[in-house]
């Protein structure tokens, strides 16, 4: 079966079907949970898979084919059975055909182990069925790929481009008022100095080395603010990035994805925006 949306599931239940997806990912026997390191590699995997289509745009389908795969339970102990005992066949769900539905339509598919009662019961390979798995195969109708108007098209490159230009604009401004601002504090602070040293300047040797001195308290406090106010801003352009991505569909997100280009995804413009050529 294909994956469950774990990612919509919260608490003690999606901690159960982590387990259950891995589980039967890994075709572990019945019962038997998968160990802290499998489970640590499968939600890698799920995660880069997701992350994948995510960053692609994709929208995938599966066709609904049945169960191919017909054979005695592995999870059955054979030691367990009297004999002339008959063994029961298990079926899974091995053979999947995913599609992008943006531009298939399914207009039908080959019949699986629903439609053959023999091999149901007696297992595959058998005397008419020469494969372990039933081959699947669906018929589709393409359409044309969806697309923007080019008056679209336009109108949201403009818009990208608006956005970037305003949030540049705006760290540039706070970058050059913190600067202005700590050299103000500079000026103010050797100001200060030069007036206490005129007493002291007879009492030092001119040839003694000075000393790299610390920023006075005010300056090192003007720094701190000025960090923590520029990584606000940024954490506000963030969230305007993911609202802005939040309001575009799936065609206006694949032309900003284009427009962007290949070295950055739509997410990671979202968390750090666009580096300057």
């Amino acid at each position: 079966t294909p994956p469950l949306p774990l990612d919509a599931i919260d608490g003690e239940k999606h901690i159960d079907l982590r387990k259950k997806e891995c589980a039967t990912a890994l075709r572990l026997p019945s019962g038997e949970l998968p160990s802290e390191e499998q489970l640590k590699n499968w939600d890698e995997l799920y995660a880069t898979v997701t992350q994948f289509i995510k960053d692609r745009y994709l929208m995938l389908r599966r066709i609904e084919t049945g169960q191919t795969r017909v054979a005695y339970d592995h999870d059955e102990d054979p030691s367990t059975f009297s004999s002339g005992t008959e063994r029961a066949m298990a079926l899974w769900h091995l053979d999947h055909i995913l599609y992008t539905s943006s531009t298939l339509v399914p207009l039908g598919r080959w019949s699986t182990l629903e439609d053959d009662e023999h091999s149901q019961n007696v297992g595959l390979p058998n005397d008419h069925v020469p494969t372990d798995h039933l081959p699947i195969a669906a018929s589709f109708e393409r359409h044309p790929h969806p697309r923007l108007s080019q008056q679209s098209e336009e109108r949201l490159v403009q818009l990208l481009n608006e956005m970037e230009s305003l949030q540049k604009a705006e760290l540039n401004t706070q970058s050059l008022e913190a600067q202005q601002k700590r050299l103000e504090l500079e000026q103010v602070h050797k100001e200060k100095n030069e007036d206490e040293s005129t007493n002291d300047n007879e009492t030092k040797s001119k040839k003694a080395k000075k000393a790299k001195k610390k920023p006075p308290p005010e300056i090192i406090q003007h720094i701190q603010q000025s960090r923590a106010m520029m990584k606000k801003l940024k954490e506000e352009h963030r969230v305007q990035r993911q609202e802005f991505m939040n309001e575009r569909s799936i065609l206006e997100r694949m032309l900003l994805q284009y427009v962007l280009g290949t070295d950055v995804t739509c997410a990671q413009w979202i968390e750090n925006g666009r580096s300057p050529p």
